[in-house]
């Protein structure tokens, strides 16, 4: 049932936008920053940033809008900041993720997450939405040389769950994670759930809006 393919012997997610609905909370977060530098971005300009490594986040902002931060001190600030800011603010999972999660398990496909967000950020969020001991392998881009668009992340996912890449499936929702999936030699999903950012997923095997469609009909 579904539109998982036959030969797919493990999933691999991405966090942000995929298994939590939090795009809106990293755009806050965003916002108080740049708000607290006197940081200067145009509305139309920040989808770009989606999906970016933290580390490319701040060499990007430094170097075209705040020449005088460097991304050494702005990636500490956002570590502390932004962890600060996900224990207190209101989480939660997107539409039927544990339900995907278990019918995975069921169907005894391995699972992993590889987030580019850092890896105290992905415990701290984990934690709270119960899912902590959910994934077979549990990643942070921080842990490999590139982050996405490079396949790194979704390489080295591959490789700790002992699964060939041409039997991994990567569920993404950035133009920039589909890209890297596309690069690692994987089948990739593009999911545009209710609280899609506008990224341009047309490069993704497939499109899908709800978790529902991967196991049901």
């Amino acid at each position: 049932m579904g539109v998982i393919p036959a030969d797919i012997r493990a999933v691999i997610f991405d966090m942000d936008g995929v298994i939590v609905d939090s795009e809106h909370l990293h755009y806050e977060t965003d916002s108080r920053i740049f708000e607290h530098f006197c940081i200067k971005v145009q509305e139309k300009e920040r989808h770009q940033f989606v999906g970016m490594s933290v580390q490319k986040f701040y060499e990007t902002i430094c170097s075209q809008y705040a020449p005088h931060l460097s991304p050494e001190y702005m990636i500490e600030f956002d570590r502390k900041y932004r962890a600060w800011f996900f224990r207190h603010a209101e989480i939660r999972a997107n539409d039927h993720i544990t339900e995907l999660l278990n019918h995975l398990k069921k169907r005894k496909i391995k699972t992993a997450l590889a987030s580019g967000s850092s890896r105290e950020l992905i415990e701290i969020i984990l934690r709270r939405l119960g899912l902590l001991d959910a994934f077979d392998v549990v990643l942070s881009s921080e842990w490999v040389p590139r982050p996405k668009p490079w396949p790194d992340v979704f390489l080295r996912a591959a490789e700790l769950l002992d699964t060939p890449p041409d039997q991994c499936m990567v569920i993404e929702d950035s133009a920039l994670g589909i890209q890297a999936a596309r690069a690692a030699g994987m089948f990739s999903i593009g999911y545009s759930g209710k609280n899609a950012h506008h990224q341009d997923l047309s490069g993704a095997d497939r499109t899908i809006e709800s978790f529902l469609s991967l196991f049901r009909e």
